[in-house]
């Protein structure tokens, strides 16, 4: 079987780059030939969507909720509503987020309870997906857009916070949950040993599913992490793997199947700060494998998404153009 594949190597956006790290041999071979394609989409959800032939963004609260929570109707309006740390910073504030909080399964069920039980009157209810994300379902509509989780930690909150004609409220609700959460027993705790407090939350990933936009992959797989992902391939009626190390051990894996030969593969750099070190690990472990399955029509088609302004599309036969010359991404160095 012959397998198309999607690669995307997200987060090297805003990374430094070198002529150095983008000559490996084969990563040039392969973007030289390509003919590329200019990306619109922007923001994870946007661009993941995208990638996955999606017509329209899947929001991140019902397509993470599907994989977290044990039931989660498609039929309602999602948020995530994450515990976090704000500290103040002159004369504003910065976002702590949950992954840096070390905040355990008992803490963060005796915090939500407690929020619960407070907002029991105004029918606020949280359920819990995970120590650091908890959700929160709305039958109808509301008007709110915030800003995602990522893009608001250890940022200034300043112009960050929720918009929209609900957002009042939904500040309200966040101050009263700092009020309510800055003398809990889980925070004097926390305050007695020296670690960081919880005495927050943060809104985002809000949307309503449209069911109807949805595009069914049932002969596709997304390769990855994150609860994200693996709920759009739910959704869409594709399979979910975690990534595998390299192309040897996904190409043999892939193999085992006789009815999926569409892959995304999402390699999450976002943590690593050297761009060279990233292009290098990619050289070794991917783009090598990717040139081989092209040459011997293991893969009728590569796409590679290096979270750019362009993607690149490559098929067997491209390999053939030795006069371009060009590398595509001479223009990202500096």
């Amino acid at each position: 079987m012959s397998h198309a594949v999607t690669i995307w190597l997200r987060g090297l956006a805003g990374k430094k780059l070198t002529k150095a790290s983008i000559n490996h041999a084969s990563l040039a071979k392969l973007l030289k030939r390509a003919d590329s394609y200019p990306i619109k989409a922007g923001g994870f959800e946007a661009r993941a969507s995208h990638l996955f032939h999606q017509s329209t963004a899947i929001p991140h609260a019902v397509c993470s909720a599907q994989v977290e929570l044990a039931e989660a109707n498609t039929d309602v309006f999602w948020l995530r509503v994450d515990p976090v740390q704000l500290i103040p910073d002159r004369d504003t504030l910065v976002l702590i987020p949950p992954s840096e909080l070390a905040l355990t399964e008992l803490e963060s069920k005796s915090l939500l309870e407690a929020f619960n039980l407070h907002f029991k009157q105004d029918g606020v209810e949280l359920v819990y997906g995970s120590a650091s994300s908890w959700y929160l379902s709305v039958l109808q509509v509301v008007d709110i857009q915030t800003t995602p989780l990522r893009d608001a930690a250890f940022h200034n909150l300043q112009g960050l916070f929720p918009q929209g004609h609900a957002a009042s409220h939904w500040r309200k609700l966040m101050n009263e949950a700092q009020m309510l959460f800055y003398n809990h027993p889980v925070n004097l705790a926390r305050r007695e040993r020296g670690a960081p407090e919880i005495n927050s939350i943060w809104l985002w990933g809000e949307g309503l599913l449209d069911t109807h936009q949805l595009v069914p992959r049932s002969q596709a797989k997304i390769w990855g992490q994150g609860a994200y992902l693996e709920g759009m391939a739910h959704l869409t009626q594709a399979h979910f793997s975690p990534l595998p190390k390299d192309y040897q051990a996904w190409f043999s894996e892939a193999e085992e199947s006789q009815t999926i030969n569409q892959h995304l593969i999402v390699l999450d750099v976002s943590q690593q700060t050297d761009a060279d070190e990233v292009l290098a690990l990619l050289e070794s472990n991917w783009c090598e494998g990717l040139l081989t399955g092209l040459s011997t029509h293991q893969l009728h088609s590569v796409y590679i998404d290096l979270d750019l302004k362009d993607g690149f599309l490559l098929e067997p036969g491209y390999l053939k153009r030795f006069w371009r010359w060009r590398h595509p991404l001479a223009s990202y160095c500096s």
